[in-house]
């Protein structure tokens, strides 16, 4: 191919030899990496890194609602389900876990961690307006839920 240019590289063994490049590639190389950069100076702030260092691609938001047992109070994310994926040969959820008094969520299922025994994430938080708390289990009532979300009393979750 005529548009194939040769450079020298050392080779593994440390001995020169001629490569083939593509200028295409090479070009399209160039411009990705110039739109990935110019993308993480103008979104970055909204995919903050995580504690362990990687970048989140997307989030799940819900409304949470505060927990109406007094000993409880822990915020509810309003979520009908609980899958990501739910295919035949693919299937991924959200699996939601309390630690302390915080709900937080892992994602369970083929290519990550096994799904729990007994976990069925067609089942979410909330049914017709009743949301139950996975902190305490105490169920709140439809015009409860709705009272709160009138009041100004309900909130985003991002996860």
């Amino acid at each position: 191919m005529e548009d194939q240019k040769k450079i020298k590289v050392k080779n593994e063994l440390g001995l020169e030899e001629e490569k083939e490049i593509n200028p295409l590639l090479e070009d399209v190389k160039k411009w990705g990496n110039w739109v990935l950069e110019e993308a993480k100076k103008e979104i970055g702030k909204f995919y903050p890194e995580d504690e362990d260092g990687s970048i989140p691609v997307g989030y799940i938001w819900a409304r949470t609602i505060p927990c109406q047992n007094p000993s409880c109070d822990a915020q509810i994310p309003l979520m009908r389900q609980f899958w990501l994926a739910k295919k035949n040969n693919k299937k991924i959820s959200l699996y939601p876990f309390v630690e302390g008094k915080k709900v937080k969520f892992k994602i369970v299922g083929d290519g990550y961690e096994e799904m729990p025994k007994g976990f069925d994430p067609s089942k979410g938080t909330v049914s017709r307006a009743i949301a139950t708390c996975p902190v305490c289990g105490y169920t709140v009532d439809d015009k409860t839920t709705r009272k709160l979300f009138q009041e100004g009393k309900s909130g985003p979750r991002f996860h």
